[in-house]
């Protein structure tokens, strides 16, 4: 039952490990009723928090970014999920409460979720809202289940997802290429497992820490600067394109005077631009792209 409080003590059922240039931790969305514990932080605060939280804040304090750039949490039940199945459940908004704020505080990159039978990226969520720097939510429960799938979506559709489906089993593939970017494709399966998947949805994720100096505010400046640039650019663009006309119209008058032939070239027969910036004309088979 996963809409009532939870305790799970025995084993290791949250942990981390460092692979490569990834710092990954593991956490138990289940873990919600466990035992409590005392901590005195730096400043001399003193709280009542549980073995799991203690945990995740130690080892979040502990990591070297410089090491292992990139931050990544997996957890079993989703924090964002607009599929109709498992929506709002008790124990995982026990624990996203607490959790959130810290994933913020440390600047973790993304959180990988699970059991929802279907597919769901989103993009970067802050309480709720989109944010261009905060985690980034998704949840790759596609897998298989005698369950079946669940194809069913709330709508509308918040604004935080940015691809969801239910319709395909399937999985995801994480690939780091460097300190600065990962990539995250999702494949459904094919028909004949000899074939190679399609991807139907895929993402750069970059740290963020590096996000972070694109956020929404210079964002914001971002757009309102783009406007302003474009608005002079059109005006300049009007300026040249008169100023052409005119002397178009006094040479063309000149022309006439001397009583010579206008001979301007007709433009619409080197209207077609190849790929590398060669005007050949229409009828030219070399500017033909196939």
């Amino acid at each position: 039952e996963y809409s009532v409080k939870l305790r799970y003590d025995g084993g290791a059922s949250y942990y981390s490990v460092d692979v490569g240039l990834c710092h990954l931790i593991v956490l138990n969305t289940y873990d919600t009723n466990s035992e409590m514990v005392e901590t005195v932080d730096k400043n001399g605060l003193r709280r009542i928090i549980s073995l799991q939280q203690k945990f995740l804040e130690d080892d979040l304090v502990k990591v070297d970014r410089k090491v292992t750039p990139f931050l990544i949490v997996f957890m079993h039940g989703p924090f964002y999920n607009s599929n109709e199945a498992h929506h709002n459940e008790v124990a995982t908004k026990s624990m996203k409460e607490w959790v959130e704020p810290i994933l913020y505080r440390h600047k973790v990159d993304v959180v990988f979720a699970g059991h929802v039978h279907a597919y769901e990226r989103n993009y970067g969520v802050k309480f709720e809202r989109a944010s261009v720097n905060s985690t980034i939510f998704i949840t790759v429960g596609d897998g298989g289940n005698h369950e079946l799938l669940y194809p069913h979506w709330l709508y509308p559709t918040p604004t935080y997802s940015a691809y969801r489906s239910g319709k395909h089993y399937g999985h995801g593939e994480l690939e780091i290429f460097n300190k600065t970017h990962i990539r995250w494709v999702w494949k459904p399966n094919g028909e004949d497992l000899t074939d190679e998947p399609a991807t139907l949805d895929s993402a750069w994720i970059q740290p963020l820490h590096l996000r972070e100096s694109f956020t929404d505010k210079s964002l914001l400046s971002l757009s309102n600067f783009t406007l302003v640039f474009f608005f002079l650019l059109s005006i300049a663009a009007a300026m040249v394109i008169t100023s052409f006309c005119t002397w178009k119209t006094s040479h063309r008058q000149a022309f006439d005077v001397i009583g010579e032939q206008d001979e301007f070239i007709n433009v619409s027969n080197y209207a077609n631009y190849d790929s590398y910036g060669n005007t050949e004309p229409l009828n030219d088979t070399s500017a033909t792209m196939t």
